[in-house]
């Protein structure tokens, strides 16, 4: 396993109805063999997957930017966090 940033990861985009999203697989091109890592760049409005759910496995979210439930743009900083 190594290190990448997603500057040098190409990216993909998905598009189907009400899903648009860009992707870029990070953890594939680091190496990962177990994890999945991926930098996912939602279209406003849209989705980035069809709903669904997973019996043996987790999903992470990390929010860096987007709008709040009043539209207002939020940007995350070194020090903001929640836990679910």
């Amino acid at each position: 396993m190594t290190f990448v940033h997603w500057d040098e990861v190409e990216s993909f985009r998905r598009a189907k109805g009400e899903m648009d999203a860009t992707w870029q697989r990070l953890g594939h091109e680091a190496g990962t063999k177990t994890v999945g890592v991926n930098r996912v760049r939602v279209a406003p409005g849209m989705l980035p997957t069809p709903p669904h759910s997973h019996t043996a496995s987790e999903e992470v979210f990390f929010v860096l930017s987007g709008p709040d439930s009043r539209g207002r743009t939020v940007r995350c900083t070194r020090c903001d966090r929640t836990t679910a």
